[in-house]
């Protein structure tokens, strides 16, 4: 099977939807030996980083390949998939599959402007792809039951393909420990992982810092991740009890998802919530909400607050800080309940899908 890859993003995303795509195409390359893969990029540029970066990929380099998405109709392939939320290049007459990870661009408009011009313009997108798509992959149950109450049935059935932290399990690597070390973060501190948009509720955890801090208490909240949004929530904030390092890569944080108090993980609407189970996976206990996938995801592994109670989430940090016995229970439960979940199993399902798509057209040629 030739399987083509719209990765009009891939170049520049190195973590969420970035790093999903290199684990599966790494994963089906080991499962399928016959399969090759076509990356097709917007911009040469883009092509060229791809192409130096494959060496890297725990992966057969020589099985992939770059191609252009312009001439997506002139490149040859069994099936092609698009594992953007959404479908905008066209391939031929190939079976195509989606991968939907939320329905945020449709659900959450901050602006009035976003209300009345980007969600109905999202909503036609999403729903003109999943009209054209043979197969919908979705990252969790509650993303699937979504797509179905959100835009109703489709033509396509809908497949869970969980995601995976099993790669936050290695050891850390000495540079990793340096730049961590560099960050010179105040322990004790509890980890906030993700963008500023509203929906990651983001306030809870400085109000509960806040608080703390009045309480007496010294926790750190540091802060990780990029963006103007999140910026200007900071800045409104400074602190002694508040830090924000900024963006670092996938080494770095798991070292400091090990040396946490906790991650707090507040949100109000995930698809997926992958910041949960890297954390679990790297040691750290987790503090999050009922909202959305979450429950789906942490299961019985990790200490629930309401997403509108302060005391409520300052307390529980609090909890964590004076008692080491439910912290270890957290990390031990935390730990077995990343074990569940594993890339090769996510590339496996996919696998399972392309392949049945492929059968009614070899069928077909009997």
């Amino acid at each position: 099977m030739h399987l083509g890859i719209e990765s009009a993003q891939l170049a520049g995303d190195h973590r969420g939807i970035g790093r999903y795509v290199r684990k599966v195409v790494a994963h089906l390359l080991e499962l399928d030996p016959a399969l090759t893969v076509t990356l097709l990029v917007e911009h040469e540029a883009d092509g060229g980083r791809l192409v130096a970066e494959l060496p890297t990929w725990p992966a057969d380099p020589s099985r992939v390949t770059v191609g252009a998405l312009a001439r997506i109709r002139q490149t040859p392939m069994d099936a092609c998939w698009y594992p953007w939320n959404v479908i905008r290049w066209t391939p031929p007459d190939v079976p195509v599959v989606v991968t939907v990870h939320d329905l945020v661009p449709l659900l959450f408009a901050p602006t009035w402007w976003r209300k009345v011009y980007t969600a109905p313009r999202a909503s036609r997108l999403m729903r003109t792809t999943l009209d054209r798509a043979d197969a919908i992959l979705a990252n969790s149950a509650f993303t699937a039951s979504e797509v179905r109450r959100v835009l109703g049935a489709t033509r396509a059935e809908v497949v869970v393909t969980p995601l995976a932290a099993d790669d936050f399990f290695a050891a850390p690597t000495p540079e990793a420990v340096a730049v961590a070390d560099a960050l010179a973060i105040p322990a004790p501190y509890v980890l906030a992982v993700g963008a500023g948009d509203a929906r990651k509720n983001l306030g809870l955890l400085l109000d509960a810092g806040e608080m703390l801090a009045t309480r007496g208490t010294p926790v750190t909240v540091a802060v990780l991740g990029p963006g103007a949004k999140l910026e200007r929530q900071l800045t409104s904030r400074r602190a002694s009890w508040l830090v924000a390092p900024g963006f670092v890569d996938d080494a770095v944080l798991a070292v400091l998802y090990a040396r946490a108090l906790a991650l707090v993980f507040p949100s109000r609407y995930e698809g997926f919530g992958l910041p949960v189970l890297e954390a679990m996976a790297a040691g750290a206990p987790v503090i999050t909400t009922r909202e959305a996938s979450l429950p789906e995801v942490a299961g019985e592994a990790a200490m629930y607050v309401d997403p509108d109670d302060v005391g409520g989430l300052a307390d529980a940090i609090m909890h964590l800080a004076a008692n080491e016995t439910t912290r270890a229970r957290l990390v031990e439960a935390g730990r077995a309940r990343a074990s569940r979940f594993s890339w090769r199993e996510t590339a496996a399902r996919t696998l399972t899908v392309l392949r049945d798509l492929q059968r009614p057209r070899q069928d077909s040629n009997l």
